[in-house]
């Protein structure tokens, strides 16, 4: 059985992300992964980076009698322990940056391509203030055709 079209466009931003961070795109290294629900303890996010790719939305309308269109919302959420101060937050808000950039226009398979790429929150004010824990959500918007 093949995997919904949600998936299969979710495994491929992980791809991205994945074959970015090996190749030096990224200032930092990491592993995507696609969750359902992600959750981290604190002491997991100690041990470095979580970059969570996890399918939001799907929104399918018919054009003609034989295409129909697919709009999907994937989110890539970016997670890490740092320090509260500029030191510590801007290396991770120029990772999301990069990031959104990188995936802004990617043609993820043949019917597929990312629309936009936005960023909100840049990054959770309150979850910094009181557990320094970084956190931001790029949030992707794929036209599909089918």
């Amino acid at each position: 059985m093949t995997a919904p079209l949600i998936l299969r466009l979710c495994d491929k931003v992980v791809e991205l992300l994945n074959t970015g961070s090996h190749d030096g795109t990224y200032e930092m290294r990491f592993e995507a992964v696609r969750y359902f629900q992600p959750r981290f303890t604190l002491p997991e996010l100690e041990e470095g980076i979580k970059v969570c790719v996890v399918p939001a939305e799907v929104e399918r309308s018919n054009l003609t009698r034989s295409v129909n269109q697919q709009n999907s919302t994937i989110q890539v959420g970016v997670l890490a322990r740092v320090e509260s101060t500029l030191a510590g937050i801007d290396p991770y808000v120029a990772l999301v940056d990069s990031m959104a950039l990188n995936l802004d226009g990617a043609q993820l398979d043949n019917v597929s391509c990312v629309l936009e790429a936005r960023i909100a929150p840049i990054f959770d004010q309150q979850l910094l203030r009181d557990n320094k824990q970084f956190t931001s959500i790029i949030s992707l918007q794929v036209r599909s055709f089918l």
